[in-house]
């Protein structure tokens, strides 16, 4: 699969060790590039499903274990866009449930709400929750 590199990034601090504090986004970014709302030229990344190809009876000849080595050798790739805030967010936060979240809260024409309750200031702002050094 192929990777888009802000999540490559943000995952990858979720996970390793970064040779700086993980609260402390302005190491990267500029001084408000981490804040919500992102700018509305900001881009939706995009992702693959993959799943197995169908073989001529029908059948998928996937592993009962759900595994995508496909017996048919036919991978099929399905991509879709995962809207830009959503994409940031949820690969640190990578769990079923922040995936809902983030998907019951983005309309279907990939207009995003979650500065509502997440921009500086809100209740469950990222700078209180993330505790955001300077």
């Amino acid at each position: 699969e192929s990777g888009n590199f802000k999540n490559l990034i943000h995952g990858i601090h979720s996970t390793v060790r970064f040779p700086s504090p993980q609260n402390y986004c302005a190491k990267c970014h500029t001084p408000t590039g981490w804040s919500l709302p992102l700018p509305l030229a900001s881009l939706p990344s995009r992702h693959e499903n993959q799943s197995c190809g169908l073989l001529p009876d029908g059948g998928s000849g996937a592993p009962s274990d759900g595994g995508l080595t496909c017996l048919s050798g036919a991978v099929v790739g399905s991509p879709f866009f995962q809207p830009p805030t959503a994409a940031a967010c949820t690969s640190c936060h990578s769990t079923p449930a922040a995936d809902v979240h983030a998907a019951v809260n983005t309309s279907s024409t990939g207009q995003e709400s979650c500065a509502v309750c997440h921009m500086a200031g809100r209740s469950s702002g990222i700078d209180l929750k993330h505790a955001m050094l300077p």
